[in-house]
């Protein structure tokens, strides 16, 4: 065979790989995790940021992992996590080792239908798609919640992308819808996976026949939600920040964002045990303590707020790495 030939039929067999693959794959990414660069399929797992996470390519599409099927590298404290090679579009990439969220371990199940992007949001609002809703149906069952401002293409990115670090200045509540969304939809999927069988993996036809129920469970989720995470709540705690004797760093979204976290994992299990259940008197409390905690965790090195640590302005947090709301006391306690 001649070289000419030999050169030939490798570029066709190359050219039907790519063909192939590149058909059913999403399109090449980069991404830098640790030390090494990896080249694949990036996922952001976001509910926000859950740290240690992995996910695993469901290719049988049973749900489950099954032995071969791939396992990406664990999420660093930004959720990103990678598979080394370029995942399949249609299949569902599923959360594995469930990782830490808001510094305690993570309970819910995330999902993410792969659909030709390279980055990959994943987020409870994509669970609810890769569960077989719509995109219409999401957005108006959150509406007729409270959630007004949601569009088809916030379902599928990051909630988080470009609002930790606004403060005071910049914050608005449409930088919050999606976080918000995406909080209500986590808080609602794990009341509901406590009073139907596999909650996590409600459809719309689900909810529908069980709407009674999980209609009132998601509104009051997202009522109580939006009073934690909001721009006034943000304010509350720069008024705080601002009266103290030393000029400390700016309240930034983050800081309440985490707070709302915290507050929605400790009304959970309320909830399932009464989708009703509201307790706003204790909200004002939770909010500002939480806040003075994860904003001064964040800022733990600055010298001014070492000062006001000594002052007992602010929490200490020396050996801690998050609030949370004792379940018995109901009052906030660090860990």
């Amino acid at each position: 065979m001649t070289r000419t030939v030999k050169m030939g039929l490798a570029i066709l067999v190359l050219g039907i790989m790519v063909i192939g693959y590149g058909g059913l794959c999403s399109k090449k990414e980069e991404a830098t995790t640790g030390s090494s660069e990896a080249v694949g399929t990036v996922v952001i797992v976001s509910d926000p940021y859950i740290s240690g996470a992995t996910f695993f390519e469901d290719l049988n599409g049973n749900g489950v992992w099954d032995a071969g099927e791939e396992i990406s590298t664990p999420s660093d404290s930004n959720g990103n996590t990678h598979f080394d090679h370029f995942v399949l579009n249609g299949t569902n990439l599923i959360l594995k080792d469930k990782g830490t969220h808001n510094g305690v371990p993570y309970t819910g199940k995330i999902k993410r239908k792969v659909d030709g992007d390279g980055n990959l949001a994943a987020t409870p609002l994509t669970t609810l798609l890769a569960n077989g809703w719509t995109a219409a149906q999401i957005i108006t069952v959150l509406s007729n919640a409270g959630l007004t401002d949601l569009t088809e293409a916030d379902l599928k990115t990051d909630p988080m992308a470009g609002i930790e670090l606004l403060d005071s200045s910049a914050l608005t509540y449409t930088h919050l819808t999606k976080i918000q969304a995406s909080l209500a939809v986590y808080s609602f999927m794990a009341i509901m996976d406590a009073l139907i069988t596999n909650g996590y993996d409600i459809n719309y036809e689900t909810f529908v026949s069980n709407t009674a129920t999980a209609m009132p469970a998601l509104t009051n989720m997202v009522t109580q939600i939006r009073t934690a995470l909001s721009p006034e709540a943000l304010d509350t705690l720069n008024t705080y920040m601002a009266a103290s004797p030393y000029t400390l760093p700016a309240v930034t979204a983050g800081d309440v964002i985490r707070t709302a976290v915290a507050i929605a994992n400790h009304i959970i299990p309320k909830v399932k045990d009464n989708p009703a259940y509201a307790d706003p008197t204790k909200f004002v409390d939770w909010a500002s303590n939480l806040g003075k905690g994860f904003y001064t965790l964040r800022n733990k090195d600055n010298a001014n707020i070492k000062l006001a640590i000594l002052l007992t302005l602010l929490p200490d947090v020396t050996g801690k790495t998050t609030f949370v709301i004792d379940p018995t006391t109901e009052t906030v306690v660090s860990q």
